[in-house]
């Protein structure tokens, strides 16, 4: 037999190179098909997260005007204390 060039490929180069090509197909499917769930998953996470920073948002507004109608009610009868001794200092 003669001897064969270092560029040669057999057939049992040429099975395992289709072979590693169909595992890198192979995997290259399950990554696009896990790439694909986890993208569904962060788009249902980010809809939670936007309807907990809703309902933070109207709990927020809540307590602000409550605040605002405490500090309104801590002023407005501070004014009449002050006006009560101002009328009683005049007397």
């Amino acid at each position: 037999m003669s001897e064969r060039d270092s560029g040669d490929i057999t057939q049992k180069d040429l099975l395992k190179l289709l072979f590693d090509q169909a595992q890198h197909n192979a995997t290259r499917e399950e990554l696009n098909a896990l790439g694909l769930s986890l993208n569904q998953r962060i788009d249902k996470l980010e809809t939670k997260v936007d309807k907990l920073e809703s309902k933070f948002d109207d709990k927020f507004s809540l307590v602000d005007s409550k605040f605002n109608r405490l500090n309104l009610l801590l002023i407005t009868t501070l004014v009449g204390v002050i006006a009560n001794l101002a009328i009683q200092l005049l007397k």
